[in-house]
């Protein structure tokens, strides 16, 4: 996977290190009984011995570098979703607004106002 780690830039965050799944964060496997003077002991493949490995995003081909909604993100595609998130946020709002519109009577006027006049600046902000 490509190298999410700018090393110098601040702007770029390190990778996301989580326990090795094929070693369980042992770093070597056992073949015979742990108690078994004989049994031998191999470096893990997939984590080169050191119990964590990077996860590769779930949206693309990068290195993870935190997890969100479950999922392991890239930067940019955790802002991504952090984006469609607040868009889904703003919509049940909308519907909200909507709902208050057709069912409160008398409508409160200054209440409506200041709701939508609140939804259009988070709608400006999270475009920005």
């Amino acid at each position: 996977m490509p190298d999410t780690d700018g090393g110098a830039n601040p702007d770029v965050r390190k990778p996301l290190l989580i326990t090795c799944p094929d070693c369980e964060g042992a770093g070597q496997h056992s073949f015979g009984h742990p108690m078994d003077p004989y049994a031998k002991s191999y470096e893990c493949q997939t984590c080169d011995g050191d119990g964590e490995v990077v996860p590769g995003c779930q949206c693309c081909a990068c290195n993870a570098v935190e997890m969100f909604d479950g999922m392991h993100l890239c930067a940019s595609c955790a802002a991504e979703q952090r984006k469609d998130a607040a868009d889904a946020r703003l919509d049940k709002i909308e519907v909200l607004l909507d709902w208050c519109r057709e069912h409160v009577r008398p409508p409160p006027a200054d209440l409506l106002y200041d709701a939508v006049g609140a939804l259009e600046s988070l709608r400006g902000k999270v475009a920005a």
